[in-house]
C-alpha cells in the first residue's frame, strides 16, 4: 500500500483543472485596465466635474490639462464641481460593478477600476 501526502494530491488536481489556469489575472490586462480607469477618472475629474460646473455657473472655460482646470468665473462651484464628478461617478461605476455590467465575466474588474480612481480622486483640488 502506498501512502500519498494530502498536499500532493491537492496539487496534482490544481495542475489538472483547465480553469484555474484560465482565472489567473494576465498582468498587462490589470495594468490596461489601471491606466484606461485613471484616464477616464481624471477626464471625469477635469472635464466633466470642473468643466461641466464652469458651463453650469455661465462661465467660459479658459485652459484644460490633465491636472488643472481654468474657468473665467472662479467659485466655489466650479473648484467643487471635480470632487463632485468624481463621487457621482464613481457610485453610478460602483452600481454597475455590483450589477456585474461592466464585466462579460460577470465579475465588474473594469469598473472597479473606475470606481477606486474616481473615489480616490474625489479630493478638493
Amino acid at each position: 500500500m502506498q501512502r500519498m501526502d494530502a498536499n500532493a494530491s491537492n496539487d496534482a488536481t490544481a495542475e489538472s483543472h483547465p480553469l484555474c489556469e484560465a482565472t489567473k489575472p494576465d498582468l498587462l490586462t490589470v495594468a490596461a485596465v489601471a491606466i484606461a480607469a485613471t484616464v477616464i477618472a481624471d477626464f471625469i475629474h477635469e472635464g466633466l466635474g470642473h468643466g461641466g460646473m464652469c458651463i453650469a455657473t455661465g462661465g467660459q472655460p479658459l485652459a484644460l490639462s490633465t491636472v488643472h482646470f481654468e474657468c473665467s468665473t472662479d467659485t466655489r462651484l466650479v473648484a467643487a464641481g471635480g470632487t463632485l464628478a468624481n463621487l457621482i461617478f464613481g457610485a453610478l461605476f460602483w452600481g454597475a460593478a455590483r450589477a456585474g455590467l461592466a464585466s462579460h465575466s460577470g465579475r465588474g474588474g473594469d469598473a472597479r477600476g473606475c470606481v477606486c480612481s474616481n473615489v480616490s480622486d474625489g479630493v478638493p483640488c
